[in-house]
């Protein structure tokens, strides 16, 4: 049996995963967005044997998509979801992952939205089917909680109290590294104000390290997008492994062990 091909052109006519488009045109109406499950597959793959030294755990962008079919394919790849709302928190929840396998980053949380990534009692997708049936143990507070800002952070700890939970803060470090691409979605420069700037991370884990409202994990960086060079990326990690240098000889030896995720 021949391996599938994700596009192909056969006899003229083109292809999705052995399907002829215009097949799918006919049941689907158009327009209409096609993906290659096989395509799909096998980039995941590629992906997880080129990191696979570093043992990371690869986080699916939900805003890249929310197709629940995508959400669930990505989950039983084996990826967890990076949310930037609470609805798709919900989304990604209703594809089958644990609320523990989700990264919340995004600009401007509501308080509903930060009680939801805390608390599996909160939801912020009143009546969608299927939600209220999916309340297993595993409902509970998301894995990460990228925080923007210091009044972030402090929102964050004010509703971990109220709810009785210790939530687990990465800090979102500004670079200031430009990555070349359109000036709407660069993220990564000091004059955009997105996250913090890098000299202030050390000051507000001192501050916030030993705090018993909030768990400081790691440090998070998103410089925009697309980005074409990868020299951008390369050079907004050097500033955070420097950063995460200082931030453990500031921990000193007793505390070593506990290290940070970046």
């Amino acid at each position: 049996m021949r391996d599938i091909e994700a596009f192909v052109y056969r006899d003229g006519v083109l292809h999705a995963d052995e399907v002829a488009v215009p097949d799918i045109a006919k049941a689907a109406g158009t327009p209409t967005y096609v993906y290659s499950a096989t395509a799909i597959r096998n980039a995941y793959r590629r992906l997880e044997a080129a990191f696979a030294p570093l043992r990371v755990r690869f986080q699916y962008a939900v805003k890249s998509s929310p197709n629940l079919h995508l959400c669930r394919m990505m989950h039983e790849l084996g990826a967890g979801m990076d949310v930037v709302s609470g609805g798709e928190l919900d989304r990604a929840w209703l594809a089958g992952a644990a609320t523990a396998d989700m990264v919340f980053a995004g600009v401007g949380k509501t308080d509903d939205e930060i009680r939801a990534a805390l608390d599996g009692r909160f939801h912020t997708l009143d009546g969608i089917p299927g939600l209220a049936e999916r309340q297993p143990e595993q409902r509970g507070p998301v894995g990460i909680l990228n925080a923007e800002s210091v009044s972030e952070l402090e929102r964050i700890a004010y509703w971990g109290s109220e709810l009785g939970v210790r939530p687990r803060v990465c800090l979102r470090v500004n670079p200031d590294v430009d990555p070349h691409t359109h000036e709407y979605t660069t993220t990564g420069k000091e004059e955009n104000k997105f996250g913090i700037d890098a000299p202030l991370i050390p000051d507000i884990f001192d501050a916030w390290g030993r705090d018993r409202g909030v768990d400081l994990v790691g440090l998070h960086v998103h410089i925009g997008s697309p980005v074409p060079r990868v020299e951008a990326y390369a050079e907004a990690v050097e500033v955070l492994l420097e950063l995460v240098d200082e931030l453990l000889r500031g921990l000193g030896p007793a505390e070593d062990d506990d290290g940070l995720d970046d």
